[in-house]
């Protein structure tokens, strides 16, 4: 029976044993107790017997995987209907003990959607803020369409990581607009939670906007309303502030971007969410580059990378965005050798991450900083899977401008002056247009 679980400890192990409900909690010294379940699984670690202890204290234990798969088909062959039975009773004594990550598993194995959605719904916002998005993702893939449709807060997740991983074509949109129809079939509990909900809706409306190439008028009424609608301090008040910062970007307004990224950044410093601190606290020393303030930016992406690593000991993937820039700066300042090595660190740092944006910068930067160590087949390399990620999903604007900005490069070095002309003509600025601020990279192009 306890074959279902990916580790166990002596109080889990009684609990799917005995099918009663388990307590809301066990203290540390319970989990620890020589009970006789306890004593048991000493007893077969000490023998050598198929399995493994996870930590010091000799509470948490896993089967060896070969043995853990034997037990589960002798399972599958002597019990089948327990299979089920068992997943259930875990993922409710998991989620007693906070193990919400476990517990939403195992109620999506034994087909209890009312259970997984339930913990989604109470743990979405924390899992957002631990960039657990993938996870999220999967999970809400798994559950029945009609299970999210009549759950407002399913259908926000829905939007957030459909965002997150790129899949912007109306996806984002579609699911707002049904995260605006569930409440009226799963009305909120009282007027806080109804006004909560709306700003969470604007707040990544915002960032659908600022996908969309919308104007940044737009983009600055929907962030506004989130912030409105907002509990005071709540968390959803950092991607408003991105919606902000990036909405004062376009306008080319770098000190009020700068203003809007940071309050986002200190939304999330206040709640002790320092992964979500890292993006924001980045995009704002970004502006501080625009200005020229090169040293104040250095201090503030290694702040955010800090950050990155706050409960780790080393960066988690979404400290490759702060290393990106801490790269461009040391192009800026002519340390190429460390601009690329850098770069080079940041990438496989942002693959992992698997945010769009993220992913499209990190092989533009690489692609630029190629072109500067006179590298050109690996720059066409990096080039090539920027627009392959780009092609996958739906990046902001801007970093095309950076994939363009090492391809006509590119094409100048080598000569050739036909494929340049090419793209001026048909991807440049118009000669006698307005300056664009999110594609002034494209302007400084043309120029070359």
């Amino acid at each position: 029976q306890t074959a279902v679980l990916d580790r166990l400890c002596a109080p889990l192990g009684e609990a799917l044993m005995a099918g009663e409900s388990p307590p809301d909690s066990h203290s540390s010294e319970s989990l620890a107790s020589r009970s006789p379940s306890q004593v048991l699984l000493e007893r077969l670690e000490a023998a050598n017997l198929f399995i493994t202890s996870l930590d010091e204290k000799r509470q948490w234990y896993r089967y060896h995987n070969l043995f853990a798969g034997l037990l589960r088909a002798r399972l599958q062959q002597t019990a089948p209907h327990q299979v089920v039975q068992m997943h259930r009773r875990a993922a409710r004594w998991l989620a007693g003990q906070g193990l919400v990550e476990e517990a939403i598993s195992h109620a999506l194995a034994a087909g209890d959607f009312d259970l997984a959605a339930d913990l989604l719904e109470r743990e979405g916002i924390d899992l957002v803020s631990r960039h657990k998005m993938v996870s999220l993702a999967r999970w809400l893939e798994t559950l029945p369409q009609a299970t999210i449709e009549k759950r407002p807060w399913l259908c926000i997740f829905m939007a957030y990581t459909r965002h997150w991983l790129g899949d912007r074509q109306h996806a984002l949109g579609a699911c707002l607009e049904q995260a605006e129809r569930a409440m009226a079939i799963t009305p909120p509990a009282g007027e806080s939670e109804s006004r909560r909900i709306r700003g969470y809706i604007a707040s990544l409306r915002a960032q659908d906007v600022l996908s969309a190439r919308n104007p940044a008028a737009r983009i600055i009424e929907q962030a506004n309303l989130a912030l409105e609608l907002l509990p005071p301090g709540d968390l959803m008040g950092t991607e408003a502030g991105v919606s902000l910062g990036g909405a004062y970007w376009i306008q080319g307004d770098a000190q009020a971007s700068e203003r809007a990224f940071a309050a986002g950044r200190d939304t999330a410093i206040r709640n002790g969410k320092y992964l979500m601190a890292v993006p924001t606290a980045t995009y704002a020393a970004w502006q501080q580059m625009k200005q020229g303030r090169l040293q104040d930016a250095l201090e503030n992406f290694e702040r955010a990378l800090s950050w990155a690593a706050h409960d780790t000991g080393s960066p988690v993937p979404v400290g490759g965005f702060p290393m990106l820039r801490i790269s461009d700066l040391q192009y800026e300042w002519g340390d190429l050798a460390a601009a690329e090595e850098t770069a080079r660190q940041a990438r496989e740092l942002c693959l992992r991450l698997r945010q769009a944006d993220v992913v499209v910068d990190a092989h533009a930067t690489m692609a630029l900083r190629a072109w500067a160590a006179g590298n050109l087949e690996e720059a066409w390399t990096c080039i090539k899977q920027g627009d392959d990620a780009a092609r996958d999903s739906s990046p902001d604007p801007f970093l095309i401008t950076r994939l363009d900005a090492c391809r006509v490069r590119l094409w100048l070095d080598e000569g050739r002056l036909d494929k340049a002309a090419t793209w001026l003509a048909v991807e440049g600025p118009d000669p006698g247009g307005s300056l664009s601020f999110h594609h002034d990279l494209h302007h400084l192009l043309a120029v070359r």
